[in-house]
């Protein structure tokens, strides 16, 4: 397994993440191997049963448990800034996806730099879970915020928006972060 750091995190938060990073890899390699039943229909709709998030499932899995070698997570204050975003009270995590031009397939190759912002810290186990498996989703995937829906980027946040998105809409519930972080959670029996 990869190595977990920390920059300036607190030791709730290292106690968080270093207890949930293993769980995703494990569950990142039982749905790359068939399993997610259920789940992959409810948060991927239609989508869920195609050859292209098996591919996904298998792409998410090999990062984690063969190609990533170290995620470090880093707590960034209000008023600092992120990828050119200052972070707000709302904020929960970021990551830089890529580099200008990149398309995110060569920016840390072997790892990922998570950035936890404010509002992580007072959420509870099962929501930190799941920002965890949303944030690497977007490293991973190239997952978004704002899935594209009849030509225009919707923003999904919760689990009411992006329920609504895998029943209405299946592939843009695939480029979602938030479905694959509420996948996840649904795998861990959370959700």
């Amino acid at each position: 397994m990869y190595a977990i750091g920390f920059e300036d995190a607190t030791d709730d938060i290292k106690a968080a993440i270093t207890e949930y990073c293993p769980i995703l890899n494990k569950l990142a390699k039982d749905a790359a191997n068939g399993g997610g039943g259920k789940a992959l229909e409810t948060w991927f709709g239609s989508e869920g049963k195609t050859p292209q998030m098996r591919a996904k499932l298998i792409e998410f899995d090999r990062f984690l448990n063969e190609q990533c070698m170290r995620l470090t997570f880093v707590v960034k204050p209000l008023g600092a800034t992120v990828d050119c975003a200052e972070v707000v009270s709302g904020d929960m995590a970021q990551v830089i996806r890529n580099l200008p031009g990149d398309d995110g397939k060569h920016f840390l190759p072997s790892g990922i730099r998570v950035f936890i912002l404010p509002r992580f810290a007072a959420k509870d186990r099962s929501e930190r879970f799941n920002t965890i498996a949303h944030e690497v989703s977007h490293r991973v995937l190239g997952t978004t915020d704002c899935p594209v829906m009849n030509g225009t980027p919707t923003q999904t946040y919760g689990r009411r928006a992006a329920l609504s998105l895998a029943a209405s809409n299946g592939a843009a519930a695939m480029t979602c972060a938030e479905n694959w972080g509420y996948f996840f959670m649904d795998l861990l029996g959370t959700a």
